[in-house]
């Protein structure tokens, strides 16, 4: 089963707006407001975890699964997870909620993208952006960041209910750097899945997060 592997790597050069990337904050168009969570009457604005250029992944694709042009975003409520153990985690093992995850999908020109900067006062973390690189890769590999692919699972060969059959989207794992840690319950694995009907029709909307831990 083909899947995407994808290495991060610290720059000091600001990354061209656009472009894939991994933590920072986000380019997006004016119309599309950064996703937030709730936290019982706290708003907050989600972590923001990657931009995939679909073009910069689109040779990788080997069975053109995912869209090769537009730029996916993605999303989380990771504040616990981080470090910030005062807050309610998003969710813990197995499916999160639906609002503790988001994913966006963005197909309109990219000469209308605007880095979107918060004061860095006003989110729990900032962690400094990141360069992407992908291979392509036919074997499972559990424990990295991916793109598609089979889930490496625990304890269970499928998702529970409502979400069994779906497809793997994106793999964030436990990641542990000289400026942030993030730990998904004993170094877990979060993931991004989305049914297979909605892959197959460009529909994000419905992803949902699904935690695996040790």
């Amino acid at each position: 089963m083909n899947e995407i592997i994808i290495t991060t790597k610290k720059t000091k050069r600001p990354i061209v707006r656009g472009k894939s990337k991994m933590w920072g904050f986000p380019d997006l168009p004016e119309n599309i407001e950064h996703p937030i969570g709730y936290d019982g009457d706290t708003v907050f604005p989600l972590q923001f975890i990657c931009q995939i250029n679909c073009r910069d992944i689109a040779p990788y694709d080997v069975d053109k699964k995912l869209p090769d042009t537009g730029i996916l975003y993605f999303f989380a409520d990771l504040d616990y997870y981080l470090g910030y153990y005062d807050c309610t985690p998003g969710g813990f093992s197995g499916l999160w909620k639906k609002e503790s995850t988001k994913v966006l999908y963005y197909t309109g020109s990219e000469d209308n993208l605007v880095p979107l900067m918060f004061d860095k006062g006003d989110v729990d973390f900032y962690i400094e952006e990141r360069e992407l690189s992908f291979a392509s890769s036919n074997q499972m590999r559990n424990e990295e960041h991916k793109l598609l692919g089979k889930p490496y699972f625990m304890f269970s060969e499928d998702f529970e209910s409502p979400v069994e059959g779906w497809d793997l989207l994106f793999q964030l794992d436990s990641d542990e750097s000289e400026d942030f840690e993030l730990n998904f319950m004993d170094v877990g694995l979060l993931y991004f899945i989305i049914d297979k009907n909605d892959l197959k029709s460009r529909n994000f909307d419905n992803t949902r997060g699904y935690l695996v831990s040790c």
